[in-house]
């Protein structure tokens, strides 16, 4: 038998179910890419916000704060002029009272000598 010539002939270029795999595969690790990105540029985002957010609340803690101070001084300011006002109180009451026990004691003097003038005036 004469030797037959080996001839090999191209492939053609067809896709094949491993070819369609492949380019599936592909096509995934694409749309994966493109999620993970888009995942981090809204967690990015959402960092973001989150640190804005934080901001916010942290100077509405200072001012709440800062206006918690002020109460507080100024309840502490009443209250000393509450003290001083009551001591103040307490004072004009004890004067009053011996004003009103010296206006009795000269009321009894009082009516005493128109006592010893009316018997002056008798005898």
């Amino acid at each position: 038998m004469p030797a037959q010539p080996i001839v090999r002939s191209r492939p053609k270029v067809e896709f094949t179910p491993q070819s369609d795999c492949a380019a599936a595969a592909l096509e995934m690790v694409a749309e994966v890419a493109a999620a993970i990105r888009q995942a981090k540029e809204q967690s990015g985002q959402a960092v973001a916000q989150a640190t804005e957010l934080a901001d916010s609340i942290v100077k509405k803690l200072e001012t709440a704060e800062a206006r918690a101070d002020y109460a507080e001084t100024a309840l502490r300011n009443a209250e000393g002029e509450a003290a001083e006002w009551a001591a103040a109180a307490t004072k004009a009451v004890e004067d009053l009272e011996i004003a009103q026990q010296q206006l009795s004691a000269k009321e009894e003097q009082l009516a005493a000598a128109e006592r010893r003038l009316r018997y002056t005036q008798k005898s």
